[in-house]
């Protein structure tokens, strides 16, 4: 089966929060005006997280449904939340905090990017699971 545990699901999303953490700082001690460690960044990396949570178990159950649609109307709605939930960080966070650089926006997008690969990657393995080619065959 193709599907991924939810134990390696766990193990995966931490390891890829640590990884972008490390990137982070990183990126911080190169471009230090780019403020890569701060609250809003940590903030981000909650909020992909939780998104990536919600969309692996919401894409496990969307496959075991009985339309064969369910799971493409999930992922359109999870586009749909993501972006809103990225604008609305965005914009919080200019309205709130006032940076004095727009260079805040190269971790945000950094974030986005390593978040949406996994859940790509994640969502693709999900989505296998149920096609005729990983079913077994009967005779």
């Amino acid at each position: 089966m193709l599907m991924i545990a939810p134990g390696r699901f766990w193990i995966l999303l931490a390891l890829i929060a640590a990884g972008t953490l490390v990137s982070l700082v990183v990126w911080n001690t190169f471009l230090p005006e780019s403020s890569a460690i701060s609250q809003f960044t940590f903030l981000c990396i909650s909020a992909f997280i939780l998104i990536n949570i919600l969309a692996y178990y919401s894409g496990k159950r969307a496959i075991h449904s009985k339309s064969k649609f369910r799971f493409v109307q999930l992922m359109m709605m999870l586009i749909l939340f993501k972006m809103m939930v990225c604008v609305a960080l965005v914009a919080a966070h200019m309205k709130i905090n006032h940076p004095e650089s727009k260079l805040f926006v190269l971790p945000f997008l950094t974030i986005y990017l390593i978040f949406t690969l996994f859940e790509i990657y994640v969502l693709e393995r999900l989505a296998r699971t149920n096609t005729p080619s990983s079913s077994p065959q009967r005779s």
